[in-house]
């Protein structure tokens, strides 16, 4: 996972507002004057009442420029139904999981009483005042999986209605490709940051800007509606790692704008049966290419889960022979010859990291992994012992 710059997207946050608000302020005031007005079943209020913190039917502005353009962590701070809206639809997204495997993960035995513990720290982090009427009609949710799926069948019941009525205001399909190719341009990302290995290639088609990547919603669409249409809902990405792997998971992964692996997370080659002394030296394939995981709570699920769900182990042993090559080059050039290359391009003002282009194809800058594919795979094994 390579972090994104949710500086890019603050900047081009005013142009998008600007291309949005209109037809949003229209679909609201379409949906807010049918009568009788859709009712949330949580809270027993209308559920266009969440675009209102003023005068009722009439569309808030400030709310409208937080939802479009503003961070989940703004939106979640400024209005407290939002913030409820989320953590719901999350308690739905996630709740999918399958206990065992997430207690499997953990290293804890699966015990009926383990189990029933999962679901309720699992429902205590997504609790809120949407959920109160419900869990006072389920009380004994955790105590089995019955109990738990019919507690969220009648909670995924109702955000279904809230969201039928969402769509209507917010909805992808409202987004032109035109637009789409114009964000997914400007972020400027250039390798997809869920895999770092394939490129997201930007061309002219005329006087129109294109990509060949896909438009992620982190949080996916078909759940989160009221975030179809939010900026920072949108990851650029590979068709690979969006079309096939990602898909609308019920996977809690990191969120790019906050989280990168870091040294959380890094490659490494680990030594098998089949290796020889020529594996040290990169003359040859012969060894494991491990991701290497270190950290605890929530943010090392995370890792654990985008790892698992983009399949990257099993990808990134396609890449073996990029990896012996570095490894041969690294062996190859020795310390002496490295530091004749510092001499002499420092007389051409250059520095480290271009030496590094200049050895093994990738400047090895942890700040320019968005840039190059495989370049977090080059950093960690040059890096690291």
């Amino acid at each position: 996972m390579i972090k994104l710059n949710p500086r890019i997207v603050a900047q081009i946050g005013p142009a998008y507002l600007q291309e949005q608000i209109g037809g949003l302020r229209q679909r609201y005031n379409k949906e807010a004057a049918v009568r009788p007005a859709v009712i949330n079943p949580f809270t027993g209020l209308t559920v266009v009442g969440l675009f209102e913190t003023g005068r009722r039917g009439v569309l808030t502005t400030a709310f409208a420029r937080d939802l479009l353009t503003g961070t989940f962590d703004e939106l979640c701070s400024k209005y407290e139904g939002i913030n409820h809206y989320l953590l719901t639809c999350k308690l739905v997204h996630y709740g999918s999981a399958n206990v065992d495997e997430q207690l499997r993960k953990a290293s804890i035995t699966a015990t009926p009483g383990s189990r029933a513990q999962y679901r309720q720290d699992f429902v205590a982090r997504f609790n809120n005042d949407w959920l109160a009427g419900l869990l006072a009609q389920h009380p004994h949710y955790y105590e089995s999986s019955a109990k738990f799926k019919r507690f969220m069948k009648s909670v995924s019941r109702r955000l279904k209605i809230v969201n039928g009525c969402l769509m209507k205001i917010v909805d992808y399909s409202y987004m032109g490709s035109d637009l789409r190719h114009k964000i997914l341009t400007q972020i400027g990302i250039e390798v997809c940051p869920y895999c770092n290995r394939q490129y997201i290639t930007h061309y002219q088609d005329g006087l129109k800007a294109r990509t060949t990547a896909d438009l992620d919603h982190f949080y996916p669409n078909s759940v989160f509606k009221l975030f179809s249409l939010s900026l920072y809902n949108f990851i650029p990405s590979c068709q690979i790692c969006n079309s096939r792997f990602k898909l609308a998971k019920g996977s809690e992964i990191l969120y790019p704008y906050d989280y990168e692996y870091s040294g959380d997370a890094y490659f490494a080659v680990k030594l098998n049966g089949s290796s020889t002394v020529d594996t040290l030296t990169g003359n040859n394939a012969l060894f494991d290419l491990k991701i290497v995981r270190n950290g605890t709570g929530s943010q090392a699920a995370e890792i654990h889960n985008s790892i698992e769900l983009f399949n990257l182990e099993q990808l990134y042993q396609s890449h073996k022979d990029y990896v012996r090559e570095l490894l041969y080059k690294q062996h190859a050039y020795s310390r002496t010859y490295k530091q004749q290359l510092e001499e002499l391009f420092a007389d051409m003002g250059l520095d480290q990291f271009d030496i590094h282009l200049f050895l093994y194809g990738n400047s090895l800058r942890s700040d320019e992994f968005g840039k190059r594919p495989l370049s977090k795979l080059a950093y960690d094994i040059i890096n690291r012992p």
